[in-house]
């Protein structure tokens, strides 16, 4: 009877690891979800993100403003025929024009792009790690204070058998290796009650390293993500893009280049400069202020200029860059292969422990009438209270079983989340 009791314990704490105590639901986890995005990791991503499309943006500028200027004081020897003596400032301004991305200047924006597209891949998988590590830590907080209270009932349950124990031997009837028993079993349940508090204590730490102070509430009924691109696809088609970006600059250094510059000079000391390259074709507009100078000598200057690039190496670097961009290729068609069978195990995962749990709900309901079937015959004298306790301590090793199963369910959908880098907030609002 004894032994019974001291395994009984033990077994309640087990199931308080085991058991999941619901909350509400996803929609009452939006105050927790602020205080997850001032966490490092979430921060880090998230100011990466900001950076992107800040390069982004001031990329897209249809103005672009530079200037400068100077002063100088030039001491010639005395005596040299032809130079004389001379102090000044010079200031230049220009001001550069982008009325549509081409050539140099689309490709640093469609780079940029691809930045702020890699950035806010990286922010998703940063959040979807974030938020399941969240969600699972709520739920060992969970299980740990049921653990403790469950420990508690044990502790209980173990100081009334050794109460007993200590009635029946004063009046003889049990042996001193009962009482040793009764009293080890006591002592286990003691300790049983003190790593449950640490337990609760690691949790909390756990819990509040993410969120905070924030109260946190587990879903209901979490769904599974439904098929998308996943997070290492989508590297790879950035890539791609990328690579097919660089190849095509490469490609244009070997076509000539067309530039054209007008200078108006509208006095001594100032001029105006129009200028125009076909890399790019963004016009800029300069002017230029002097004031050493004190003599007009020309009205206007027209330049055009062609350059071209000629190399015996011409056919091998077009081959290279095709073959990198067929690399680039091989690897998206690589890492959609992979997501097809990383895709079928999680799926297949997933249908595992929900037939699991299946059969764990089946032998709960069939522990419980065990149960209820040695209540009746204890009652009708047809067998001993420890047949009822037998079926009680069954019953509580169903539960485990079935709240292991619901937790096995729960990872496994997370995994698949985490797999498509989808934060499980932001698809269960």
């Amino acid at each position: 009877m004894i032994h019974k009791i001291k395994r009984l314990a033990g077994w309640k704490l087990l199931l308080g690891a085991g058991l999941i105590s619901l909350g509400l639901g996803m929609g009452q986890a939006q105050s927790w979800t602020q205080e997850l995005l001032k966490h490092p990791s979430v921060l880090s991503a998230s100011l990466q993100l900001r950076a992107a499309q800040a390069q982004l943006n001031a990329l897209q500028s249809p103005v672009t403003l530079v200037g400068g200027g100077g002063y100088q004081n030039t001491d010639y020897v005395d005596g040299m025929p032809g130079f004389k003596d001379s102090a000044g400032w010079d200031a230049t301004l220009t001001a550069s024009f982008q009325l549509f991305p081409y050539g140099d200047a689309a490709d640093q924006i469609s780079k940029a792009e691809m930045g702020v597209k890699q950035a806010q891949l990286g922010f998703r998988v940063a959040l979807s790690r974030a938020e399941t590590q969240v969600l699972v830590a709520a739920h060992q907080l969970q299980l740990a204070l049921l653990g403790k209270q469950l420990a508690q009932q044990g502790e209980q349950l173990a100081l009334k058998s050794l109460e007993g124990t200590k009635l029946r031997a004063s009046k003889g009837g049990t042996s001193p290796a009962e009482l040793r028993t009764a009293e080890s079993a006591y002592q286990e349940a003691q300790e049983q009650v003190r790593s449950a508090d640490g337990n609760v204590r690691l949790a909390e730490l756990n819990l509040s390293s993410w969120v905070g102070s924030a109260q946190v509430q587990l879903p209901e009924n979490l769904k599974y993500p439904v098929p998308t691109l996943s997070a290492e696809q989508q590297n790879a088609l950035f890539a791609l893009e990328q690579t097919r970006i660089q190849v095509e600059a490469l490609k244009r250094q070997f076509l000539p280049t067309f530039n054209a510059r007008y200078t108006y000079q509208a006095n001594a000391n100032s001029n105006l400069t129009f200028s125009l390259d076909s890399s790019t074709l963004q016009p800029a507009l300069t002017y230029k202020y002097d004031s050493t100078t004190d003599t007009k000598v020309l009205n206007s200057q027209l330049v055009l200029g062609l350059k071209f690039t000629l190399t015996p190496t011409l056919g091998e670097a077009l081959s290279a860059a095709d073959a990198q961009l067929a690399a680039a290729e091989a690897t998206v068609k690589n890492a959609a292969l992979t997501r097809e069978v990383q895709e079928a195990s999680l799926k297949m995962r997933h249908e595992q422990a929900l037939r699991q749990l299946a059969l764990k709900i089946q032998a709960v309901s069939n522990a419980a009438l065990s149960l209820s079937e040695a209540q009746k015959r204890e009652e009708l004298g047809l067998s001993s209270p420890l047949e009822t306790l037998k079926a009680n301590l069954d019953l509580h090793q169903a539960q485990l079983a079935e709240q292991q199963a619901r937790l096995d369910v729960l990872q496994k959908v997370l995994d698949a989340y985490q797999f498509y880098a989808l934060p499980p907030i932001e698809v269960n609002p």
